[in-house]
């Protein structure tokens, strides 16, 4: 007997699926099964349509490529069932057996979304890691042997705390034989240690007053003996004597001035000395620079260290700073003070910022802005070096056409909706864009106030009679 069975229509098919209508098949009265009338070959499958005992069921086959199995063996089956067919419905009992499938589906209710443009902002999105505002390796300034560690790792220091000492036996004597010698260099011109050289008169000076005294004898002797020789009283050998000793006086006296000022600039060198022992004694107690985490310990007591040498390093957690990176497509649009929506994997909180500093060029590597953001981390519950991502706002009124996310469907990478117009439901593709946590972006395929079916799962292709209307209010997602 003839009966009638649904065949794939083109227009309405996906790869993989089919939306069907009316055909006939013919069906065998001795065993009741219904043989193939119609077979569609798409680009993936044939859709091939045989019932069991008196239904009628669907089954995909894989369809081989067009040049392995030619389109010719397919027409050469559909005749030669065509003709079994044919033999078998010559019957005229049979004949008046032609039924239809489908019918007309009822009117059903439904509840419907009207597509209004919202408020959805413009972001670009980066990738980038959470660092360390700031990251020092502390290392000694001196030469020394550790005595004492007093961090280790994790340890949380405050800016001055001790993170270790050296032995300082030797750097305290280096203090004491620094002061000796600028007691020594003070007491030649007749000062104390603590006394200040710049208030010091130089003719005060005990050794500049001695020479002072003698060049004044001797300008008081040539004196005289000027007066002898104009009488005649003394040879001219005698005069030129008494004359070579006033100069040599003089030369003394200028000599003792030199000499305070050497004694003075000594004083400076002794001075600077001792400034220098007592800051190597300093530098034996390592102190943390800033306020900081310890990530590193790199020495224990008993080490022996140079100078230079590494003993801990530092980083500053509060602020973290998020560093990321912008495609290069995108990097026009990114300015600094925009709003930076932080999120961390494993962190339950949102992260709010702004864009701080951008790099003045792009990474020709892979050809992206690095951009820096800061976050505060007073608790320290965030961790440098962790992965994030970011969204730059860089238009917050932008506005874009949303609908529910459950009003779209998704199969084998197209997405649809259900499209209601002068009442009745049919498919709509759609390409989407964002996605919030109830709505997705829209890029085309709908248009502002056109509905659909709130529910893709409830939709079914037929006239909606009931209604349950409601209108997308504009707001962000």
């Amino acid at each position: 007997m003839i009966g009638r069975i649904l065949k794939p229509v083109a227009d309405e098919f996906n790869p993989g699926t089919a939306a069907l209508e009316s055909t006939k098949v013919n069906r065998n009265p001795v065993n009741d099964l219904a043989f193939i009338v119609d077979v569609a070959c798409y680009d993936t499958s044939i859709v091939v349509l045989w019932p069991a005992k008196g239904a009628f069921n669907t089954s995909p086959m894989p369809c081989p490529p067009v040049n392995v199995m030619p389109r010719l063996f397919y027409q050469f089956v559909l005749i030669s069932i065509l003709l079994t067919g044919c033999q078998v419905s010559e019957n005229p009992e049979s004949s008046d057996v032609t039924t239809t499938v489908k019918e007309e589906s009822p009117a059903y209710s439904a509840q419907l979304e009207q597509v209004t443009p919202c408020r959805w902002p413009t972001v670009v999105r980066s990738q980038g890691s959470l660092m360390a505002d700031e990251i020092a390796v502390i290392g000694a300034k001196v030469a020394g042997r550790v005595v004492e560690t007093h961090v280790d790792l994790g340890s949380r220091v405050s800016a001055g705390e001790v993170l270790a000492r050296l032995q300082g036996q030797e750097f305290e004597l280096a203090v004491q034989q620094a002061e000796a010698q600028l007691a020594e260099a003070c007491a030649v011109i007749g000062l104390k240690p603590e006394d200040s050289i710049e208030e010091l008169d130089t003719e005060s000076v005990p050794s500049v007053l001695v020479a002072e005294a003698i060049w004044q004898e001797s300008r008081d002797s040539l004196t005289r003996t000027e007066q002898l020789r104009k009488s005649n009283a003394i040879s001219k050998s005698e005069y030129e004597r008494q004359l070579a000793a006033e100069r040599v006086a003089s030369a003394k006296y200028q000599s003792a001035l030199s000499g305070v000022a050497e004694k003075i600039a000594l004083i400076r060198v002794r001075r600077a000395a001792l400034a220098m022992a007592q800051q190597d004694l300093q530098d034996a107690v390592i102190r943390a620079p800033f306020a900081g985490v310890v990530q590193q310990r790199h020495v224990t007591e008993g080490v022996i260290v140079n100078e230079g040498m590494p003993l801990v390093t530092l980083v500053r957690t509060d602020p973290l700073r998020y560093r990321g990176r912008v495609p290069e497509r995108k990097a026009f649009a990114v300015r600094e003070g925009q709003p930076l929506n932080i999120k961390v994997e494993g962190y339950p909180d949102l992260l709010v910022s702004e864009v701080k500093r951008t790099s003045p060029s792009l990474d020709e590597a892979n050809r992206s802005l690095m951009i820096e953001g800061e976050i505060e981390n007073p608790k320290g519950l965030l961790r440098s070096g962790v992965f994030a991502e970011a969204e730059i706002v860089v238009d917050a009124d932008a506005t874009t056409l949303a609908v529910p996310m459950a009003a779209v469907g998704e199969f084998a990478g197209v997405y649809r909706v259900w499209l209601v117009t002068d009442g009745v439901a049919g498919q709509q593709q759609v390409q989407i864009g964002r996605r919030s946590a109830q709505q997705v972006e829209i890029l085309s395929g709908l248009q502002a106030e056109q509905w659909v079916i709130a529910n893709f799962d409830q939709g079914i292709a037929g006239r909606v009679e009931t209604t349950v209307k409601n209108q997308l209010t504009s707001h962000q997602p």
